[in-house]
């Protein structure tokens, strides 16, 4: 029977579910979805319906499905009417983006659906059960006629082609439930290409669809926040329109920022799985309220000019938001790449085909995410089409010979390597152990050849140990494999093992554990495992580790502390290795927009560039102007100049989500991270490393030219809020600063409140002191926050 289905649907046998009651749950689903408004193709469905029919004439499952949804005059038989389209081999290769559920990427779409293209209609039904999961359904519902529920297995097994061959063919229109769900679609006037991937809606949009709000779970706050960031955004988009109508008299181009991450949770990734690129998105907001304020009648109260601001405009205050500006006008288009990016292939194709339509003014895609072959191929095909990518915080090495137009605004895992070396041999250890997950099952310590970041970094670590001495000795390194989760051990195994490996590194020999560094080089994901196990290795609020190791942390770890960080009831203190420290040591002043009265006070614990005072007070400004929400000083003062806002209009506006301002006191980097990718850009738009609304002087206001920008990063150094970069030599930024932080995720607050701060052989033991080690510059310079010499490694 079901090779007979599958003969004539020419479909692959491989997708048949062997697990009948899976296949019964997908065809309940299936009828729901038809139920409450999704077309299914007609011919197709026909067809299965009709090979049902003819195959079980007497039952009484079937024959109700036949009554109700094959209509009396269509003949129940095999055979393709004389207009149906021929099987999916014989049928030409379709535009990329729009294949079919039965085509070589496995791909069910639903196409672009801006204004001059047609999306079906239908009636409105009541809305699907959603599940917690963006795009999952629960299959759930109740079940309204016997043979609905009544299905016997063996037909089920026929529904279950059915059902797989269904998703190539479902067109979807706009549902909405009562709880805000929605399925895998967007508003036909939208800017939006999305897809469904085995219960996951990626592909891009412009904020008139929001990835994760599908799902119904509230107990995870960065869900939230994701939802709610991407309403705000998709308003700026509605402030940017309104601009671009009267933009030919102003001359301000308009230009497009895509951010390209992966955002739908997987099952391993944790509470709180998406604070990193809300972060991320928090940074391209903060430029989107800064360059898309509208004076006079704006369509959205969030582009509202602020208050007349009573601060010198040469000022580090001054906030500028009161204004018009005359720089570019931004859209930012949100793209999903999948749980961990594991679909970025296909999103990054879709967005070849939308970067390639001069209407749509794409300057660069931002983002991307996860050093993975996934993520590469994405790289690949942008750079074919020489759209300019700007990588947030990859770090995996050789990167940048993937595409001519990729630039990586952080060092490469080679840079990463040489901190953890150098700093192991100035705190005097002469050992380095490195724990990352295996690449399978075995005890092999050999890390994964699916992750270039773990497999490049354990390697690079490797390489860089070999050139380091301390005491006129190598520095030994020891490679350290877990085996994985959910594939070859459980949680608690995990837990388990890194216990037993800090009794043994503490444990060994006279001096305990006080001559290794314990390097974390895995993903974040099990960074929770590898805590818990390692507590008896971490320091404590009383001084470093009872045993004496010290445990640093890769920087992936940053996600899992902005995950965690001020939400954490005990004292959990390591360090890590941060791409952005400057804002990160900013503390409570940059997130409540102080920052400049504490570096005019000369009390700023780092050195930096001048662009970080104007990313603090943009964006306490982005915050204060676009959530309603004024900053909460940490000495209970009253809130800097210009951080009044139009609250009440804004939390009543259109009754969108809000979004928090975050529980830390500083800030996360890669709000930072990407507000440089944004400010480059910009820059680049407008040929200009000055006041870009003072000196916009772009060559053309109605095109992108990526050529041009391309050749205009290569050849012009610029500062940032995260140190200055130079793609002259090397487009992957391996001269910026690095560091060594020391968190505590009990604390909200960062600790830096000493000053002056201590000499620097103190540095490493004085617990108020966060930053320890940085290392910056080509060649390589190792120093002190302040930039103060490092001395020479002790014994």
């Amino acid at each position: 029977m079901a090779e007979e289905v599958l003969r004539t649907c020419d479909f692959p046998v491989q997708r048949l579910p062997m697990d009948s009651q899976s296949a019964e749950r997908l065809w309940v689903d299936v009828f729901r979805l038809i139920e409450v408004g999704i077309v299914v193709q007609e011919t197709v469905y026909r067809q299965l319906l009709g090979e049902l029919a003819r195959l079980y004439p007497g039952d009484d499952a079937v024959s109700e499905l036949r009554a109700k949804y094959l209509p009396p005059s269509t003949p129940a038989t095999t055979q393709p009417p004389p207009t149906q389209a021929p099987p999916a081999r014989a049928q030409p290769e379709p535009p990329a983006g729009q294949r079919p559920r039965g085509s070589p990427t496995g791909e069910t779409t639903v196409p672009s659906q801006r204004a001059d293209s047609p999306v079906a209609q239908t009636p409105a039904g009541p809305s699907p059960d959603l599940s917690t999961r963006p795009g999952q359904y629960t299959g759930k519902v109740p079940r309204r006629r016997r043979g609905f529920g009544g299905l016997v297995p063996v037909v089920a097994g026929v529904m279950a082609v059915a059902v797989a061959m269904a998703g190539g063919w479902l067109i979807v229109r706009a549902v909405r439930g009562e709880g805000g769900a929605s399925s895998c679609t967007a508003p036909k006037d939208s800017t939006s290409a999305l897809q469904w991937h085995d219960g996951e809606c990626v592909g891009y949009s412009d904020g008139t669809f929001a990835f994760g709000e599908a799902g119904d779970d509230h107990t995870d706050r960065s869900v939230d926040d994701l939802v709610a960031v991407q309403h705000l955004i998709g308003r700026q988009n509605a402030c940017a329109d309104d601009l671009r109508r009267r933009s030919p008299p102003s001359g301000r181009p308009f230009i497009t920022l895509v951010y390209f991450a992966g955002l739908s949770a997987s099952g391993d990734t944790g509470g709180n799985w998406a604070a990193a690129q809300v972060a991320e998105l928090e940074g391209l907001l903060t430029w989107q309220r800064h360059q898309n304020i509208v004076a006079h009648n704006p369509p959205d109260p969030s582009c509202q000019p602020a208050p007349a601001d009573t601060s010198p405009p040469n000022s580090r205050e001054y906030l500028g938001e009161s204004t018009e500006q005359g720089g570019p006008i931004v859209r930012v288009v949100v793209a999903n790449g999948g749980s961990k990016m594991r679909l970025a292939g296909q999103v990054g194709r879709l967005l070849v085909d939308f970067a390639r339509r001069p209407d749509e003014h794409v300057a660069s895609v931002i983002g991307l995410d996860r050093t993975l072959p996934s993520t590469k191929q994405a790289i690949t095909d942008l750079g074919k089409a020489g759209i300019i990518t700007i990588a947030t915080t990859l770090s995996g090495d050789n990167l940048a010979q993937l595409s001519p137009s990729y630039f990586q605004l952080v060092p490469q895992n080679t840079r990463e390597a040489l901190v953890a070396t150098r700093y192991a041999a100035w705190t005097g250890r002469s050992q380095i152990e490195v724990y990352f997950p295996n690449q399978d099952c075995s005890d092999s310590s050999t890390p994964p050849t699916d992750d270039d970041y773990i497999q490049s970094l354990v390697f690079d670590t490797q390489a860089a140990a070999g050139v380091t001495s301390v005491q006129g000795k190598p520095l030994q390194v020891t490679l350290h494999g877990w085996k994985r989760t959910g594939t070859c051990e459980s949680p608690g195994d995990l837990q388990a093992y890194f216990a037993r490996e800090c009794a043994r590194l503490g444990g060994a020999g006279s001096s305990g554990g006080r001559n290794r560094l314990v390097f974390y080089a895995g993903r974040q994901e099990d960074f929770g495992d590898f805590r818990t196990g390692m507590a008896s290795c971490l320091d404590t609020v009383a001084g470093p580790s009872p045993n004496g190791v010290l445990v640093l942390g890769d920087d992936a770890v940053i996600r899992y502390v902005t995950q965690m960080g001020g939400y954490e009831s005990g004292h959990v203190i390591f360090r890590l290795i941060s791409k952005g420290p400057a804002p990160t040591l900013a503390g409570a002043s940059c997130a409540n927009g102080e920052l400049a009265r504490t570096i005019d006070a000369g009390r700023f614990p780092f050195q930096l560039d001048s662009d970080l005072p104007e990313l603090c007070t943009r964006l306490n400004a982005m915050f204060t102007f676009t959530t309603g929400t004024p900053p909460a000083a940490s000495d209970g003062s009253a809130p800097p100049t210009g951080a009044t806002g139009p609250s009440s209009a804004i939390a009543a506006s259109a009754g969108s989500p809000r979004l928090s301002r975050p529980v830390t006191q500083w800030v996360d980097e890669r709000i930072a991270l990407a507000y440089d990718a944004a400010r480059l850009t910009l820059n680049a738009v407008c040929r200009t490393v000055d006041d870009l609304n003072a000196t916009c002087q772009p060559e053309r206001t109605d095109l992108v030219d990526a050529n041009a920008l391309r050749a205009w990063i290569l050849r012009t150094p610029q500062s940032g809020t995260t140190g200055r970069v130079d793609f002259a030599s090397d487009r992957a930024a391996d001269g910026k600063q690095l560091a060594v932080l020391r968190v505590d995720l009990g604390l909200q607050a960062l600790p830096d409140a000493r000053w002056p701060p201590p000499p620097v052989t103190e540095v490493e033991t004085d617990p108020r002191s966060t930053c320890k080690l940085v290392l910056s510059g080509t060649p390589p310079r190792a120093t002190d926050c302040l930039g103060r010499a490092l001395p020479a490694p002790t014994g």
